[in-house]
């Protein structure tokens, strides 16, 4: 299955919305996406709760979005992750490197959260 890919931005995040699968053969569109959106506020919530799969070629694009954000001294969150691919995150310790959240609410709450804090 092809993967979809949609966005939005509200004052506070991007979302972008992943549906289908991530692989080698999907990889450049969510990349190309990825690096127009991620320094374009201050987090980036990836909502993965339609994707079905995700390979290693995936979790490379999600480090350089990940890195690419971090120098422009923003984030990249993760929300909704199927247990199959919370599997794989925790395997390759990806979990370290991105907060989890269970959805994009609970996301956009921690970022409303970090604002007031500042």
């Amino acid at each position: 299955m092809r993967l979809a890919t949609s966005h939005r931005f509200e004052p506070e995040a991007a979302v972008i919305e992943l549906a289908g699968d991530l692989d080698l053969i999907t990889a450049d569109d969510l990349k190309t996406l990825l690096a127009n959106v991620v320094t374009q506020r201050p987090t980036t919530i990836i909502n993965m709760s339609e994707l079905r799969f995700l390979d290693s070629t995936g979790l490379g694009v999600l480090v350089r979005a990940h890195k690419r954000a971090k120098a422009a001294g923003s984030r990249v969150v993760l929300a909704a992750a199927p247990p199959n691919v919370v599997r794989i995150l925790e395997m390759t310790c990806l979990t370290r490197v991105f907060p989890l959240f269970g959805s994009v609410d609970e996301a956009l709450a921690d970022v409303q959260a970090a604002d007031t804090t500042v």
